[in-house]
């Protein structure tokens, strides 16, 4: 608990002192944000956008939000999870206005607590450490201070797996019913989530698949919890799967078509369809840039790994000396080069990752190698169908935010396997493993927090010099530019795709009385052109 506090009073602090306030790190922050205050206008009740240009726009051709909402029988609805606002709202209705970015923490140090909870438990030495490591030397750290709903989404599958870890086939009845619960609440956070749900609910059951009384409660429980959110969901939207999935999934809605971004109607080759498969599963671990500017980076860490992979026989002690060297080195000239840049993918974000692949040891607890299989099946299982069928990596954000729910799962497992060889005898790795621990807290704490300063500086700037123009009616085509705007007053912002719809965007205007308006255009170097309707 004392962790726990102080934990929260250094992030809060972080975040209030340095950040910028109101300020979206990105377009889907900026989207979140608007849908907290659109709740608190509309008495917490109505999830719905009230559009400024409803009147002059009834065929929503011009709504500024990009393609992340859809028209539900009228109703202008965001294609995100209710959680996340539903939280910000209540957080500020206890705590005053600005509390909303509390939310993010708390579910950043949800994530921290369950896996030192499941440590402790598992017998693994220094779960205070693996707490605090979880905190600032992990993804974690960086979604804590962004309006997002990843750090929730890593939070409750740690916690669904730390209780599903410690509910074997004697469990009680409660605990089961607990274990299934989480699952089923962790299943409804987010998109990714649902795979994640299955992975773990899999990896569960093929360890305890003849434990019937026990398995049964477990499903029970999570189909209770699974319910009661598509029964929220569909109070909400109409949809059980809500506004965060069935627009993707089942096409829930009808969404708006953005030229430069709308997807060709001609069917696509077996081998462009393969072509692009790869290049999304490059994209979740590597990063888009795998082979360019880090090019030494990923050949390091390929290398590294293959050696852990293939210690086998007499050169076994030698592989892994060479590849945690080869792994060790490879983060090192990551956080060299990385200074103004984000580590996009999986690998690049979690320095611990190599000990997930040395061998284990013997002698480990029964309750941490029962804890190993279930995160080790289910990271397994996850991954298998995210590299599979999931369509997108996510943008250049800070690490794989789709693979982020795997993310506390590998950190336990590294630790587990610092806590077996950190003792007499495992030489390497207490040299290699403080080296892989400093270089997670820099690139996290250092880099992370660092990046996230300077975007949200940018976006502030942005936003003092819109909101220095006289004019209220602000037109662009920068598509992601107003769901940064989100937090300021006093602009209405239209979006136009090309120079004929801003031209009749123009008109509309001035029919409706407007007599100045601002058109910023894309590529213009932020260069606005005021221009007089009368």
């Amino acid at each position: 608990m004392l962790a726990s506090a102080g934990a929260a009073l250094v992030l809060l602090w972080g975040a209030s002192s340095w950040l910028p306030v109101d300020t979206p790190f990105s377009s889907d922050t900026g989207v979140r944000f608007l849908q907290v205050r659109e709740l608190q206008a509309q008495a917490g009740i109505e999830f719905a956008l009230r559009y400024h240009g409803r009147e002059l726009d009834p065929g929503l051709r011009f709504v500024p939000w990009y393609y992340a909402f859809s028209d539900v029988g009228g109703r202008l609805l965001l294609h995100i999870p209710p959680w996340l606002p539903l939280a910000g709202v209540a957080l500020e209705a206890v705590l005053g206005r600005g509390a909303l970015w509390l939310a993010p923490i708390l579910g950043s140090l949800l994530a921290a607590l369950a896996l030192a909870a499941w440590g402790a438990r598992a017998g693994l030495r220094r779960p205070t450490l693996l707490f605090w490591f979880a905190l600032l030397g992990s993804p974690l750290l960086f979604y804590s201070f962004v309006f997002w709903d990843h750090s929730w989404a890593a939070a409750w599958a740690a916690v669904a797996c730390a209780l599903l870890a410690s509910t074997g086939s004697r469990a009680r009845a409660g605990q089961a019913l607990l274990a299934g619960a989480a699952l089923g609440w962790a299943t409804a956070q987010r998109p990714e989530c649902l795979p994640f749900g299955l992975a773990l609910g899999l990896a569960w059951t093929s360890l305890h698949w003849r434990s019937f009384r026990v398995l049964g409660l477990v499903v029970l429980g999570a189909s209770l919890c699974f319910g009661m959110s598509c029964l929220i969901n569909f109070g909400i939207c109409g949809h059980p799967l809500g506004m965060g999935v069935a627009p993707h999934l089942v096409g829930y809605g009808q969404r708006r078509v953005i030229a430069e971004v709308a997807p060709s109607s001609a069917p696509v080759p077996t081998p462009a369809k393969v072509k692009n498969r790869v290049r999304v599963i490059g994209q979740l671990l590597f990063g888009e840039e795998s082979f360019d500017r880090r090019r030494l980076f990923w050949l390091l860490m390929l290398a590294g790994l293959s050696c852990l992979l293939c210690a086998r026989g007499r050169l076994r002690a030698a592989c892994l000396a060479l590849g945690t060297t080869l792994c060790v080195g490879a983060w090192g000239w990551l956080v060299y080069r990385a200074w103004g840049s984000e580590p996009v993918g999986l690998l690049s974000s979690v320095p611990l990752l190599p000990l997930v692949f040395w061998p284990l040891r013997k002698g480990v607890a029964p309750a941490a190698l029962e804890g190993r299989r279930l995160a080790g099946r289910c990271v397994l299982l996850f991954l298998a169908l995210m590299l599979t069928f999931w369509p997108a990596f996510g943008g250049f954000q800070w690490s794989s935010r789709y693979l982020l729910p795997a993310t506390p799962l590998l950190l336990w497992l590294a630790w587990q396997q610092l806590d077996v060889w950190w003792k007499p005898g495992g030489r390497l790795l207490r040299v290699c493993a403080p080296l892989l621990l400093c270089l997670g807290v820099v690139l996290h704490t250092g880099l992370g927090f660092r990046h996230l300063l300077v975007q949200k500086r940018e976006v502030a700037e942005y936003k003092r010099v819109i909101a220095g123009w006289s004019e209220r009616v602000v037109i662009t085509d920068r598509l992601f530019l107003p769901s940064f705007m989100t937090s300021l007053q006093g602009k209405d912002f239209f979006y136009f795709d090309d120079p004929a719809q801003r031209e009749q965007l123009l008109q509309i205007l001035q029919t409706a009385g407007e007599t100045q308006v601002v058109v910023l255009e894309e590529g213009a170097s932020f260069q606005p052109v005021h221009v007089r309707l009368r």
